[in-house]
């Protein structure tokens, strides 16, 4: 039997098929709840849903866990309805065939839509948001990189050259104890001479007193110092400069100033005849050396001038 739901039966006519009417009722109760149930359902889900939304994420997944309230509607018993033979009692009146129950206690069909509507309905309590601390995001303070500060630089001190120490004065006088030998010192040069094609330096030899090269070592000086003089004219200051043997002492002085030397050695040259390598050989002694020293250069022999005397002396 087919139920429809668009078009009540009229109530003023005879039911043809003879008790009908409760059953359609119950029906209609039936769907009624079910419809209430599904409002009920789709509240809940949507007061889930929002529930979900409205949770912070970082606490979605903690929250998920607390599930709503589960209870759900309490839905009425059904009414026994009443049988039809029992409590009813239909007067036929044969000209309007309405069918009137008198029997007490039989639902309407408004009382039958209010017993199936739902006495109460669920409060569902939203979760609360908890505030989830945001750790303060840094902020990069630019600091500005002073700029170096030129510095003035101290003046470069401009050399000063050394005090030059100042020389010792040159020889003023002679002596040699051990040849009785006491004369005065003068400053000598020298010239040039040609000979046999060959240019030569021929050193001054001073008259009445001994001679100091003024190109040689002054006394104290690192060097060689050269002192000559005549043997056997003009003074003949240095005749017996040939008898100084290593040992004798000779004294030489700047002004008061004495500078004492000790012969070391005596050299006899030949010089006239002699070649140009030997006179350039004999020429040496009156040349630089590294050391201080006193040499001094006469002739020899008294009767002759054929060879050179060199006596080396080195300091006290």
């Amino acid at each position: 039997m087919k139920t429809r739901f668009d078009s009540m039966p009229r109530t003023d006519e005879p039911d043809k098929q003879g008790g009908s009417r409760k059953p359609k009722l119950f029906w209609l109760s039936v769907t009624l709840v079910g419809v209430g149930l599904l409002i009920v359902g789709v509240s809940v889900s949507l007061a889930e849903f929002r529930a979900l939304l409205s949770r912070p994420p970082a606490s979605f997944g903690v929250e998920q866990a607390q599930s709503l309230p589960t209870t759900e509607p309490t839905v009425p018993q059904e009414k026994q309805l009443p049988s039809a033979g029992a409590d009813a009692q239909t007067t036929d009146d044969g000209a309007s065939g309405i069918v009137t129950g008198e029997a007490t206690g039989q639902p309407t069909a408004t009382e039958s839509l209010m017993d199936v509507q739902p006495t109460a309905t669920a409060t569902e309590e939203l979760p609360t948001a908890t505030p989830t601390a945001v750790p303060p995001t840094a902020t990069l303070t630019a600091t500005a990189t002073p700029e170096p500060t030129a510095t003035p630089l101290p003046p470069t001190p401009t050399p000063v050259p050394p005090t030059p120490t100042p020389r010792p004065g040159p020889p003023t006088r002679i002596v040699a104890p051990s040849i009785s030998l006491d004369t005065k010192v003068v400053e000598v040069g020298w010239t040039l001479k040609e000979q046999g094609g060959t240019t030569y330096k021929i050193w001054t030899v001073a008259d009445y007193a001994a001679g100091w090269h003024n190109e040689s070592a002054r006394p104290g000086e690192v060097g060689n110092m050269v002192i000559t003089g005549h043997n056997n004219m003009r003074g003949e200051v240095f005749r017996n400069v040939v008898d100084l043997g290593p040992g004798d002492e000779i004294i030489v002085y700047v002004g008061d100033e004495a500078h004492t030397y000790v012969v070391e050695s005596r050299l006899l040259l030949l010089e006239k005849g002699a070649s140009a390598e030997d006179r350039a050989n004999n020429a040496k002694w009156i040349g630089e050396f590294p050391d201080e020293r006193l040499t001094l250069i006469t002739c020899w022999p008294y009767t002759g001038n054929s060879h050179r005397v060199v006596v080396i002396a080195k300091p006290k």
